[in-house]
């Protein structure tokens, strides 16, 4: 049932005319790799696939308990062009580890590292989640989980455009 329904997804994505997947935010395994079939039994299009990471006694895993070898070494037979993280609940300092995980992880493989990070970690104020992570601090970690490994940057929760600006800039520069 799970395929039918991503299935159903990714046909009604084809018709609106994307240019490829990103299958985001899992934690689960099995669940990864069956949005991945799905959309590989559709269409040849790039398929980026990323997971959410917390970190435990065990080191980061996501909250199904998947580490970061397993789902290289599931998911690169599949055939996607990217593999990585967003969101989560580690720090700045835990994406720039996880970048060097994925990094050794996957080698010499040609396939890119996808980072999306949080703009730090929400705080509750008069009940919204607030992350006052500035866009500045943001590039500066970007460029560090850059550094670290991962070619392909964005942001996922509480980043803004001011966010992307600051990092595409701070990249630029550092090239």
């Amino acid at each position: 049932r799970l395929k039918r329904a991503f299935t159903e997804q990714v046909k009604g994505l084809l018709a609106g005319g994307v240019d490829g997947f990103i299958i985001e935010t899992m934690s689960a395994l099995d669940e990864t790799v069956i949005a991945i079939e799905a959309v590989k039994s559709q269409c040849d299009l790039p398929v980026l696939v990323s997971l959410a990471y917390g970190e435990n006694k065990l080191g980061y895993r996501t909250m199904m308990g998947v580490d970061i070898v397993s789902v290289v070494k599931k998911v690169l037979p599949l055939g996607v062009s990217a593999v990585g993280f967003n969101c989560g609940t580690v720090s700045m300092d835990g994406y720039v580890a996880i970048a060097k995980e994925y990094k050794q992880a996957i080698a010499d493989s040609g396939i890119a590292i996808l980072s999306e990070p949080n703009a730090g970690q929400p705080e509750l104020e008069d009940g919204n989640a607030v992350y006052k992570l500035s866009p500045e601090n943001f590039a500066d970690y970007a460029a560090k989980i850059h550094s670290a490994g991962a070619t392909i940057l964005g942001g996922c929760c509480g980043t803004t455009p001011d966010h992307i600006r600051a990092m595409a800039k701070r990249l630029k520069n550092d090239k």
